[in-house]
């Protein structure tokens, strides 16, 4: 004679709880695309910079390649640079450390030049401009005394060398023909640094 197992309720408790608990830890592990910046935040945001004081902040447009502005990060002037995120922002709900946040597929940044990186090398000019992988691998064009530094997480080889085309100044509607070139300096360390 064979036993045969009969489900008792509290033994269905515990099988629905194990259930439950397996998809919590499922969802806690998916990305959760968090709203950026509405329109009209966005517009003040663009506004604000283009009446700066200073050297040209750069950035994509409203669109790269199908990924739409985000939202921007404008530090107080003494603490950053400012940053252009493009693309839905994923954050993962299991947050390791203290940190949490999120990232966009696309980030473009421009700051002052400076003569830090360990290791670069030389690309095709994208609008004129000394393109250049540094360090970390992500692309750094150089206009005037500032860098622009994209960053991108598509997983596309050449993606950001791609939709670097498209970069103007902010106020402009329309990437210029060509971007100002870097100045003596910075010229000097790219030629001396960076080969191709």
């Amino acid at each position: 004679m064979g036993y045969r197992l009969r489900p008792s309720r509290r033994t269905a408790g515990w099988t629905l709880a194990a259930a439950l608990a397996a998809a919590l830890a499922l969802l806690a592990l998916a990305p959760q695309t968090l709203p950026g910046m509405s329109p009209q935040e966005l517009d003040r945001a663009l506004a604000q910079l283009s009446e700066g004081i200073g050297p040209p902040t750069y950035y994509l447009g409203n669109t790269a390649d199908g990924l739409a502005l985000d939202a921007i990060a404008i530090p107080p002037t003494e603490e950053g640079n400012v940053q252009f995120l493009y693309g839905p922002c994923q954050q993962s709900r299991v947050t390791l450390g203290d940190e949490g946040g999120c990232t966009n597929p696309l980030m473009v940044m421009t700051d002052p030049w400076n003569p830090i990186a360990r290791t670069c090398q030389r690309l095709i000019p994208v609008l004129g401009v000394p393109t250049l992988i540094i360090d970390d691998g992500d692309l750094e064009l150089f206009t005037g005394a500032v860098r622009v530094h994209i960053m991108e997480d598509s997983g596309k080889r050449g993606f950001a060398h791609a939709v670097a085309h498209a970069l103007r100044p902010v106020g402009a509607t329309t990437p210029p023909p060509r971007l100002p070139p870097p100045t003596a300096e910075v010229q000097e360390w790219v030629d001396s640094r960076c080969h191709r």
